[in-house]
């Protein structure tokens, strides 16, 4: 119900790089708390930070505690300069790993709401990842249970191009893992993926079509992509290989998107689907466009604007509350 409250708040609302944290396991008691399950390709690594930006052919699976400070802004990742005070910043509270998907899956909730799946976006740290996905669990007030899968980002902004090989190398895994999310019909799969996170997802459920598996694809739920780093063609020709397409497909973009005006420069002046000039062939798609342009001054540098406007987590939690009334 959130998510669908979320995606109605933007339609009414309508008419990368920060400090790398590093983590604290001694967060008091009282403090609130968001469990995120996680997946992840990259390489595990010594110390708080668990998990780098190396590639791992194996998935590793596990389950994340982050407490969430007592002065927490709705929109906001309080990030620590040096050591995380739990009173003032996120902090991993507890970190414990899965042996296997199958173990992991025992865990999560059945039927008691939908489960997110959360798939991060360009120059993101495994930490960064978790919290921004806490962040948006918390604000939302999110029922079910959150899965984050967690692509090997080198989490740096010249890495751009080593990012984009991260995120085809791991299309195959991100499948594996929808796949098994959506096979106990007692849940619904929710998609959100951000930026090139977008990217890899449309990949991965073309890889789910390819493979002839449109069981899975008929569970997903609802997909929201956020600031979508894909050129159009590229988007329109995976589009053209996913059947059935899962519906509703949202996707959300800014016209005024710094980030994305830098990928393009990247790419070769290619136009990306979040700056928003072609809706017109996705809407012919089905594909619900929502751009969020008036609002990117107050979220940011504009390329993650629901789960950074203040205005629009209010009015979101606004409708949520009506629509479990």
């Amino acid at each position: 119900m959130r998510w669908l409250a979320l995606m109605l708040g933007l339609a009414v609302l309508q008419n990368c790089g920060a400090i790398r944290p590093p983590v604290d396991s001694a967060a008091p008691v009282q403090l609130e708390t968001q469990q995120i399950y996680y997946a992840t390709t990259r390489q595990q690594v010594g110390g708080d930070e668990f998990f780098g930006s190396g590639r791992s052919a194996a998935v590793t699976f596990g389950e994340l505690v982050v407490s969430i400070p007592p002065g927490h802004v709705s929109g906001q990742v309080e990030w620590p300069t040096r050591r995380p005070d739990p009173a003032r910043h996120f902090a991993v509270q507890s970190n414990g790993g899965f042996s296997s998907m199958r173990r992991m899956q025992s865990e999560i909730s059945k039927g008691r709401g939908p489960v997110t799946l959360f798939v991060h976006g360009y120059n993101n740290t495994f930490t960064e990842a978790a919290f921004r996905h806490a962040q948006i669990a918390h604000d939302l007030n999110l029922t079910g249970d959150q899965v984050m899968f967690s692509w090997a980002s080198l989490g740096v902004p010249p890495g751009y191009l080593y990012d984009r090989d991260s995120a085809l190398q791991a299309r195959r895994p991100l499948a594996d893992l929808i796949a098994d999310l959506a096979s106990d019909s007692a849940n619904e799969v929710v998609l959100v993926a951000h930026s090139m996170g977008a990217f890899l997802t449309m990949e991965a459920l073309r890889e789910l079509s390819n493979s002839g598996r449109s069981d899975v694809l008929r569970r997903i739920n609802r997909i929201m992509l956020i600031s979508p780093d894909i050129n159009e063609a590229v988007f329109l020709s995976q589009i053209a290989e996913i059947n059935p397409l899962p519906q509703p497909m949202v996707v959300t973009v800014n016209r005024e998107d710094r980030v994305l005006r830098v990928s393009s420069r990247l790419s070769g002046q290619e136009t990306r689907v979040g700056l928003g000039q072609h809706r017109a062939a996705l809407d012919a798609r089905g594909i619900t466009v929502l751009d969020l342009t008036e609002f990117a001054a107050t979220a940011g540098d504009g390329h993650f604007i629901p789960a950074t406007s203040e205005t629009i987590l209010g009015l979101a939690n606004s409708l949520g509350r009506g629509l479990d009334d």
